[in-house]
């Protein structure tokens, strides 16, 4: 009776811990596909943003008033995608960066 007890507790533990392993996998997943949505976002807001003059370089000349709090720390994935857009300079930025 004693044994089965136990054996009964170690099936709970590694069902316990298969659900939390599974649980942790799909929280990531959710995370990562949010990520590579904001990703698309952006790239969505840099190329389209191109014709519409809406991305310039947040230089000291324009004072980030084309980008969304541009400024703001939150907000350093555009900076990143600036840097990305800007590789290849304004005239191929029609191009992605990544051809």
């Amino acid at each position: 009776d004693n044994t089965f007890s136990f054996t009964v507790l170690i099936i709970i533990i590694i069902i316990f811990f298969l659900l939390l392993f599974y649980i942790i996998l799909f929280v990531s997943y959710i995370f990562f596909f949010i990520v590579l949505l904001f990703y698309i976002k952006l790239l969505i807001i840099c190329f389209i943003g191109y014709y519409h003059n809406y991305y310039k370089s947040c230089s000291r000349r324009t004072k980030c008033q084309d980008w969304p709090n541009c400024s703001d720390f939150k907000y350093y994935y555009y900076y990143v995608f600036i840097i990305l857009c800007y590789r290849r300079g304004l005239h191929d930025a029609r191009r992605p960066f990544f051809l």
